[in-house]
């Protein structure tokens, strides 16, 4: 997917300066299905106290690190990420000798006396106030180190017992929905707007449009920013019933600047951005996010989409979930799949691919299947507002908001 913004000069040289090299951000990919189904996970509630169901994954993106990067830039990021995970794996190296020497040194000072020692043992009276302390250590540690040690290991064998027959439950789950053509019981209404693919839209198409607004909480994103708020402010929706949001918490004064810049730019271009900072940073992601709810002009919006900085929707990608909230009442969530467009530039984003790949085929896809717990993962997903309001709002308390109001929206049914 072309990159929708234009470069420009300050942001040019600033990264000249300082020697950063722009990331590949994430980005999906929708490709229609003939029914029309849009592809993305729906979380929803009934009088039964909630169903959910999947529909047909999105295609993967085919763009490459090579294709969303300059030539120039292609080498050194791929040596950059190169040398991060080499100096991972020697940090990991050294910590493990240190731990392996400081515990081997323990145990030999701790228990001096061996066959041929001509020094008391520890326990003996002849190892005096010495001889006391490590006296004292072995009780505790016999008496309340082991014990606690012990039980700490039986709780991680019951969880790792518990993580491994879940895991195996998902994926039986997701070779019958693949291979045996399982189908959930309920699949949800779909219907593109009124004046949907018209060029031209007038003020009565207009009015069938809710009010949406897209969140962007931003931190310091020289690299991605203008990629993410260029992508928002071009999807396929009326600019009077789109707001987007830009929720800028970098500490950087001259990055601030330049996404202000960036915010003024569409603004003049006719698009409703709004930028919006904070004097502190209190509660990171969910605290800006809840503190972007409390605008007037956000109480207004129906329905709330919320972007990473370094997220670029498709221009369609409202036109595709945002009907799944309109036609079915009970439905509180639309959740999108999304791909990372560099997923081959290293060993380490190849990793991530699958772990990425895993959640979104065979954790989703289960949950979703058999009506179970289905999560928010922070980015490509549509809420309807009075859900999130319902479930008490945006939580400051941890720093994985994503999950922590998915579950709380799961216990409100």
């Amino acid at each position: 997917m072309a990159s929708p913004p234009v470069a420009c000069s300050e942001a040019d040289d600033y990264l000249r300066l300082h020697g950063h090299v722009p990331p590949a951000p994430k980005s999906p990919t929708f490709h229609p299905p003939p029914s029309l189904q849009p592809p993305a996970s729906i979380k929803s509630g009934n009088e039964n106290g909630g169903a959910r169901t999947s529909l047909p994954p999105l295609q993967v993106h085919d763009s490459t690190a090579e294709n969303a990067r300059p030539p120039h830039t292609q080498g050194r990021a791929k040596m950059e990420a190169g040398e991060a995970a080499g100096a991972l794996l020697f940090v990991f190296a050294v910590a493990a000798a240190v731990a392996a020497a400081v515990a081997t040194g323990a145990v030999n000072f701790t228990y001096p006396a061996t066959v041929g020692s001509a020094g008391p043992p520890p326990s003996s009276p002849g190892g005096g106030q010495w001889g006391a302390w490590l006296e004292a250590w072995a009780w505790v540690r016999s008496s309340a180190v082991a014990p606690a040690l012990q039980a700490a290991v039986w709780a991680c064998m019951v969880m790792s017992v518990m993580l491994v027959v879940e895991a195996t439950y998902n994926c039986a789950v997701s070779i019958g929905v693949k291979l045996l053509g399982w189908k959930p019981e309920h699949r949800f209404k779909w219907e593109p707007l009124a004046g949907d693919g018209e060029e031209e839209k007038g003020d009565a198409s207009a009015a069938a449009y809710p009010m949406v607004m897209v969140q962007i909480p931003m931190y310091n994103e020289l690299e991605v920013y203008k990629l993410s708020i260029g992508a928002a402010c071009e999807l396929k929706w009326p600019k009077e019933r789109l707001i987007v949001q830009v929720l800028d918490d970098s500490t950087d004064p001259s990055i601030k600047n330049l996404v202000e810049k960036e915010c003024e730019s569409w603004a003049s271009k006719g698009v409703n951005v709004k930028y919006a900072t904070r004097i502190d940073h209190k509660g990171f992601k969910a605290g800006a996010l809840k503190k972007g709810m409390e605008w007037d002009y956000a109480k207004q919006c129906e329905y709330i989409a919320l972007f990473d900085a370094d997220y670029q929707p498709e221009p369609d990608f409202l036109l595709r979930t945002v009907p799944f909230l309109m036609h079915n009442s009970n439905v509180a969530l639309v959740q999108a799949r999304w791909v990372f467009v560099n997923d081959r530039a290293s060993l380490l984003t190849r990793i991530q691919k699958t772990f990425l790949d895993y959640h979104f085929k065979v954790e989703q896809e289960a949950g979703s299947a058999t009506f179970a717990f289905f999560s928010f993962n922070g980015t490509a997903g549509v809420w309807r507002r009075h859900a999130i309001d319902d479930a008490g709002g945006w939580k400051d308390r941890t720093t994985v908001e994503d999950m922590d109001l998915a579950v709380r929206a799961t216990l409100k049914g």
